[in-house]
């Protein structure tokens, strides 16, 4: 900040050389002076500015520092005035008035630019406290909407698990392995809120393992793409599977017309697509599902998914991100 006054201070001197007409020698130490001056009266209103806080008092800093400032010049004139040979007196007015007016204005720079410094800075910290509140609230946010799915796949896991058991005691255990190794990796993955697209696409795969098992023949699957083991990227935690619980949860499956689902990968996103066949009666939802996920990509992320019906076929597409650190 100080040596951006240092032109203001040269043009001011000069001005005083042509009123007053002095010669170059005072020119030269009016301008030495000055940007010492310009040092003194930037650290005595950093010292104020430090001190005298409260807006209710800044008049009060004000004050001080214009008489801190003209009383600074008398005292450091008669240093410079002896180095440089020059006889003075206290009752050159002209003399007087140039120290009056030059610590004036060069105060008033100070201030002004100092001013204009705090208000950035106060702006910023502003700012930057509004940000880090968003941020919490969206983790919350998050937080919270994630929570809300493992409730929501437990009951109809459990509910799933005491039907086998009833049927097949083989595919009970079965299904029971497969559920802790499923919620197992869900503990885990639940920790971030995005995964890598791989450890989602286990679980995926987990998950439809699992509804095979109930289901048998009614529900056929694939997840297939160019390269699968190539495609690298993130996805917030549970995406995918929240999409094939959906399919499952509004379809009707019978071993004579069986479900399909499909997952398909790109190098950019995907695809969650089944043929829509209503169930006759439809299962008590429990306010997860689709807006769930729609919310946790915009907080993630600020990504939108993008669901589409092309005749009976309901699809659901959600982008892979390039990087683990997307978003707040």
């Amino acid at each position: 900040m100080n040596w951006m006054l240092i032109p203001f201070i040269s043009v001011f001197n000069c001005l005083f050389l042509f009123i007053f007409r002095s010669n170059f020698q005072q020119a030269i130490l009016f301008t030495l002076m000055g940007a010492s001056m310009m040092c003194i009266m930037s650290y005595i209103n950093i010292t104020l500015s430090l001190h005298i806080k409260d807006q209710q008092s800044s008049v009060k800093r004000y004050i001080l520092s214009y008489l801190l400032g003209i009383g600074s010049y008398f005292l450091i004139w008669p240093i410079f005035a002896h180095l440089n040979g020059l006889n003075w007196a206290i009752s050159d007015g002209r003399l007087m008035f140039i120290f009056v007016v030059s610590s004036f204005l060069m105060n008033t720079l100070i201030l002004a630019m100092q001013n204009r410094v705090v208000v950035q800075h106060e702006k910023d910290q502003a700012e930057l406290e509004n940000y880090q509140l968003k941020t919490a609230n969206a983790e919350a946010s998050n937080l919270l909407l994630k929570q809300q799915i493992h409730p929501h796949f437990l009951f109809n896991s459990l509910n799933s698990l005491k039907a086998l058991y009833r049927k097949d005691i083989n595919q009970g255990e079965r299904y029971l392995m497969l559920l802790a190794d499923f919620l197992r990796s869900s503990v885990s993955a639940s920790q971030t809120k995005l995964s890598p697209l791989s450890e989602e696409l286990e679980l995926s795969r987990n998950y439809l393992e699992m509804q095979q098992i109930r289901f048998g023949s009614a529900l056929q699957w694939s997840i297939d793409g160019a390269a699968q083991n190539e495609i690298k990227g993130f996805i917030p935690a549970f995406s995918i599977q929240p999409l094939l619980e959906n399919a499952i949860k509004h379809n009707e499956l019978t071993e004579c017309n069986p479900l399909n689902i499909h997952v398909r990968l790109s190098p950019h996103s995907v695809k969650v697509s089944n043929v829509i066949r209503p169930k006759e009666t439809e299962e008590s939802a429990s306010g997860s599902g689709l807006a769930n996920l729609a919310e946790r990509y915009r907080l993630c992320c600020d990504e939108e998914i993008k669901i589409s019906i092309e005749g009976n076929v309901f699809t659901v597409e959600i982008k892979i991100l390039a990087h683990g650190d997307h978003h707040h």
